[in-house]
């Protein structure tokens, strides 16, 4: 079992982006029996699947829209940009029909990815912030320490942590969203399973001393 953990924005934020609806899109594109969806449809079936809030789920002053539709009516107009689903030959807006189609190209992708074969439930938010490395040095005055020495000259002590915390949403509950189990050969993260064990908090302590 695989679980695919695709990127998002700050892990405190709840504000849906246009880049995170595309995918999910494309997926209740796939999954529907004409491959076509109107854009109110698309609107309340991506609403189940994010559960817009806060801002999102408010609506827009003088307007129907909420600030969550409005982004999804937003990813279906920016046709032009470089990353959309029409751009990409994924799928097609017909404006007579006020809504997308998904294309045998667009199939082919969903059914060829690893979106396809991940259960929709085992895909969460791969955002965090890290505390990676803390590192404390003290430098000790050897004459106020140890008095006048010709022995000692210098001391240092040092100690350092690796891993200390780490923020991340609470849907992800699985593990460190920088791992990997595709092996060695594989520049991917963010793909692990229910064996992978926890990120280890490491911490040392070093003595320097100049004689």
């Amino acid at each position: 079992m695989v679980f695919a953990l695709i990127g998002g924005g700050h892990p405190m934020a709840k504000s849906v982006t246009e880049a995170q609806l595309r995918i999910p899109a494309l997926q209740l594109l796939a999954k529907s029996k004409t491959g076509f969806m109107r854009t109110s449809r698309l609107i309340d079936e991506l609403a189940d699947i994010f559960k817009p809030e806060g801002k999102d789920a408010t609506i827009i002053p003088k307007r129907s829209d909420t600030y969550f539709s409005q982004k999804v009516r937003n990813m279906i107009s920016h046709r032009g940009s470089s990353v959309s689903l029409q751009r990409r030959g994924f799928a097609v807006y017909h404006k007579d029909r006020e809504g997308m189609e998904i294309t045998d190209a667009g199939r082919a992708f969903w059914v060829n990815s690893n979106y396809h074969t991940t259960d929709a439930a085992l895909v969460t938010s791969a955002a965090f912030w890290k505390l990676r490395e803390v590192s404390l040095t003290y430098n000790v005055p050897v004459e106020k320490v140890f008095g006048s020495t010709k022995v000692l000259k210098a001391a240092t002590l040092g100690v350092v942590g690796r891993n200390l915390l780490m923020w991340r949403p609470k849907t992800n509950v699985w593990t460190d969203p920088e791992f990997n189990t595709n092996g060695a050969t594989s520049n991917a993260v963010g793909y692990t399973n229910e064996d992978q064990t926890p990120p280890t908090r490491v911490f040392g302590f070093r003595v320097n001393l100049t004689f």
